[in-house]
């Protein structure tokens, strides 16, 4: 049919402008004609019968132009004026139509108003008109209709908020039918104003319409609020606060107040506080958050001490949602008095709120068992604000060995440095458990500044094990050093005068250290200590963090007069040699040196493995005599391959002669198919270069 359309409009367009337009006007009416024409089938439809034609009306609005509803509207209106169509037709017209509806559709509706079987879908249909005729006939019906009918009219009227009804209404409050009365009572409510909240304060009913009537008269107060008529809300909410209301009246009163008093709010909600009714006293805690000024958290604070528990715990979570610092003092106070909830409760807002004023009121509770302890731990882990690291390193004097512990454990979490001057007192505890935990603190904690104090503490320790924790403690605290000649200098001095069990302690550490300065002090032991010291400067010269004991190694790998020595000095060699830092030639050329230095087949295996590692042509030149050697073939073998895949990208002859060259030598069928491998990528990279 469209297509018929199309091509007649088409034939028209040369017949002048006026007949084009005539055509234009027929076309955009396909959706009103299609309701149209199901309207015409749909007025004897039955409940139960096909929906076929409904859902052509249906489809039709969805899709129309507002240039087409007065069209749908009339051919609707034509159901519900028809004489003989059915109720269920009706009904569906009056569903369909407030989409298309204009004032218009108001009369022919407010016909049915009075009728029972039709008065609920006119209702709906006029209700959603959003035109003043509409206000209008509802208003009138009132008068026309009764019982349940005047109950739905009412209810239509209060959702249109028709403030022009309200006197009407009113009188209604006072019907002798009690369902009308209290239709009339809700629907002040939902309208609102301050005529409606007149209205209803002059009601005074009991039983079931007392609690509309309270509910109505909230409303109001909360539509008066909306509308920023604060004083009138104020007052309905005062007068419904108080007690001998129903404690949910009295809930939603005190939440209007807050809102409507803002800052002046507190007394009312510190009133609230001490209300007798728990359900009161938890609102007051929950609105806590809503009043602003944060000169009133303190008030609010120190409330905690006069209220139940249950609403303890709510002012609790309130003050931590308001965020401000002020609640700590009220928060300290309360710890002791309260039950193990609601101190665990007030433990963890100190985390938050607290300052070093009520770190003390925390700390007796280090020791307490179970949630409690835990909590005070993680009080005090999290806690911010000035002073407060200094206040809590105040229980490192605590007696109880138990508290003092606790408390370096939480210095160590907040990585705190204000405590270190009394860590180092723990230090020397005559508890050794104590003396422990405070040298792994200082492990943490201490600085540049006190590595004198350290190692002072190291020197006079006559045992063994203790010392070798120390040491640790002391290379942890020197990495924090802003230099490493600073930090070097304390242990290099002791070391001139210590014994040699002190001096096996700390040539590791300045093996941790680095720096010239460090090394320095390691080569004095190496050249004028014991044996023993001296194999331990050369284990800290192997362990060095960079290649600046190279040099020093490499000569006590070809002089010292001990094997054991030479041999940790190549095994020292090889690994200081791998370490960034030098030039990949000179790496290369320095594994070929120390590859002379190395006696035994596994020191160089060592080397060979470095080697590989160097990416440069001269590696190869290092590997290559011992290609041959039966000792160390299969390692050379493997290690030149990896050496020439190392520097494929930046000498791929070198390399492709290198691979070329152990494909053709040797015997060992995996080592031959990697450097095959790696030829074929060689080549494959070459052509893509030529193409």
């Amino acid at each position: 049919m469209r297509a018929r359309r199309k091509k007649f409009l088409l034939m028209l367009a040369t017949m002048g402008g006026f007949l084009a337009r005539q055509a234009m006007t027929v076309l955009g009416q396909g959706e009103a004609n299609a309701v149209s024409e199901a309207c015409g089938k749909i007025v004897s439809y039955e409940e139960g019968q096909s929906r076929a034609d409904m859902a052509v009306i249906e489809a039709n609005i969805r899709k129309a132009t507002p240039a087409e509803y007065p069209a749908i509207q009339r051919a609707l209106l034509g159901v519900i004026q028809a004489p003989n169509a059915t109720v269920s037709a009706r009904q569906f017209v009056c569903r369909a139509l407030p989409y298309v509806a204009d004032d218009k559709a108001v009369p022919v509706l407010e016909k049915l108003l009075p009728d029972a079987k039709m008065s609920h879908m006119a209702r709906y249909a006029i209700q959603r008109i959003p035109t003043p005729s509409a206000d209008n006939a509802l208003r009138d019906a009132l008068a026309r209709v009764g019982g349940e009918l005047k109950i739905g009219v009412i209810s239509s009227i209060a959702a249109r908020k028709d403030r022009k009804a309200v006197g009407a209404i009113a009188k209604l409050a006072a019907d002798n039918d009690q369902a009308i009365a209290v239709a009339a009572l809700a629907g002040l409510g939902r309208i609102g104003g301050a005529e409606a909240a007149a209205a209803v304060a002059a009601a005074k009913p009991d039983g079931l319409l007392k609690k509309t009537r309270d509910d109505a008269y909230l409303m109001c107060a909360d539509s008066l609020l909306a509308e920023g008529n604060a004083d009138k809300a104020g007052a309905i909410y005062s007068e419904m606060f108080q007690t001998g209301n129903p404690v949910v009246d009295r809930l939603a009163a005190l939440r209007g107040l807050v809102l409507c008093e803002k800052g002046k709010a507190v007394p009312v909600v510190l009133a609230a506080l001490s209300d007798r009714t728990v359900d009161i006293q938890q609102m007051a805690g929950k609105l806590i958050a809503e009043v602003p000024g944060k000169d009133v958290t303190s008030l609010f604070a120190l409330k905690l001490g006069s209220i139940q528990p249950e609403a303890q715990l709510t002012v609790i979570g309130a003050l931590v949602e308001r965020g401000d610092k002020a609640a700590s003092p009220g928060l300290a106070k309360i710890i002791g008095p309260a039950t193990p909830e609601v101190r665990i409760a007030a433990l963890s807002a100190l985390g938050t709120l607290g300052d070093a004023e009520s770190v003390k009121a925390v700390a007796d509770y280090l020791d307490a068992e179970g949630d409690c302890g835990k909590a005070a731990i993680e009080c005090l882990t999290r806690m911010t604000g000035p002073r407060v690291d200094e206040a809590i390193s105040a229980g490192l004097r605590n007696e109880d060995p138990a508290v003092a512990g606790k408390t370096l454990q939480i210095l160590v979490a907040r990585k705190s440095a204000p405590g270190v001057a009394e860590i180092l007192r723990l230090a020397g505890h005559k508890d050794a458990a104590m003396r422990k935990a405070a040298r792994g603190a200082l492990g943490a904690l201490a600085g540049e500044k006190d590595l004198v104090a350290i190692v002072a503490l190291l020197v006079r320790c006559p045992a063994a094990d203790e010392r070798a924790g120390l040491a640790q403690t002391l290379a942890a605290a020197a990495k924090r050093a802003s230099d490493p000649s600073t930090a070097a200098g304390p242990v290099v001095e002791v070391m001139a005068q210590a014994g040699d069990d002190v001096r096996a302690d700390l040539i590791p550490v300045l093996a941790g250290i680095g720096g010239e300065k460090a090394l320095e002090g390691v080569r004095i032991q190496l050249r004028g200590g014991s044996a023993d010291i001296r194999k331990a400067a050369i284990r800290a010269m192997s362990d060095w963090p960079d290649a600046g004991a190279l040099a020093d190694l490499m000569s006590v790998a070809g002089g010292d007069s001990d094997a054991a020595n030479r041999v940790l000095a190549v095994r020292g060699c090889a690994r200081l040699a791998g370490l960034p830092g030098l030039k990949a030639s000179e790496a290369a050329k320095k594994h070929g040196e120390i590859m002379k230095l190395a006696a035994r087949p596994d020191e160089k295996k060592l080397v060979l493995a470095g080697v590989a590692s160097t990416c440069h042509p001269e590696s190869l030149k290092v590997i290559e005599p011992f290609l041959g050697d039966p000792a160390l073939k299969a390692e050379a073998e493997l290690t030149y391959v990896q050496a020439a895949v190392s520097i494929a990208s930046g000498w791929p002859a070198e390399a492709k002669t290198a691979l070329t060259k152990i494909v053709a030598s040797t015997q060992d069928q995996q080592v031959k198919a990697k450097a095959q491998a790696a030829l074929s990528a060689l080549d494959k990279t070459a052509g893509c270069i030529g193409a």
